[in-house]
């Protein structure tokens, strides 16, 4: 998918419904599979009193909300701190485009890019792609950094 297909635009508190549906279908099987449970509410809440609206970016294909990603500039990195897509639009290029772009914008800044991931999430294996090499660990998550030069 060609990054002119889907379109990038700033969330308001509107788009949380959509948002949460979209993290729930993509990352609930990975939250149980981690912890043993997917608590819809506490995680709705969690959801909503966390979502970063002043930063994060609503993904569109045709005006359909098809994913968030929140992207955030710290002092010594850039790190990609969300990034889903709705199973339906996964496989299709979008989130290779997002991540694409942010490693330039990186490169451009000489700044590496972390992030982290959960342990049995398949998602791991388009960061390695990207360049992304495993440099921590946690209980539950890999701790990745793509270090870029110019």
């Amino acid at each position: 998918m060609t990054r002119a297909e889907f379109t990038l635009r700033t969330p308001t508190a509107d788009d949380l419904p959509a948002l949460f549906e979209v993290y729930a279908a993509a990352m609930s099987g990975y939250v149980r599979q981690t912890f043993g449970t997917w608590d819809e509410d506490e995680r709705r809440r969690e959801f909503y009193a966390g979502f970063p609206l002043d930063r994060a970016m609503v993904i569109l294909l045709r005006d359909e909300v098809v994913g968030g990603v929140d992207m955030e500039r710290r002092a010594d990195c850039w790190s990609l701190n969300n990034i889903e897509i709705a199973p339906g639009w996964q496989g299709r290029g979008i989130g290779t485009a997002l991540i694409e772009d942010l490693l330039a914008r990186a490169r451009a800044e000489s700044l590496p890019v972390e992030l982290e991931v959960y342990r049995v999430n398949h998602a791991r294996r388009l960061y390695e792609r990207l360049g992304f090499v495993e440099v921590g660990e946690t209980a539950t998550h890999i701790l990745m950094r793509a270090t870029l030069t110019r």
